[in-house]
């Protein structure tokens, strides 16, 4: 199922939704193993910028139900 994306080759059309559920190098290297053709991401930098306060990310627990859309 390769695909070309602005000339890009990804092995699948499959992507992870771009969020903030990744933050670190770590969780980021979680995701390119989970077999997504490629990963979104938000906006970063090389160095911090001025922005809003921590914190900023708010976790629910327990998490809400994810919501499913059947055709």
């Amino acid at each position: 199922m390769e695909t070309i994306i602005a000339g890009i080759k990804f092995p699948n059309p499959f992507f992870n939704a771009s969020g903030v559920c990744c933050t670190t190098q770590e969780e980021l290297e979680i995701l390119r193993d989970t077999g997504a053709g490629g990963i979104w991401t938000k906006t970063t930098t090389m160095e911090p910028r001025e922005g809003n306060p921590f914190p900023r990310v708010f976790c629910l627990s327990p998490p809400p139900p994810t919501q499913t859309v059947k055709y």
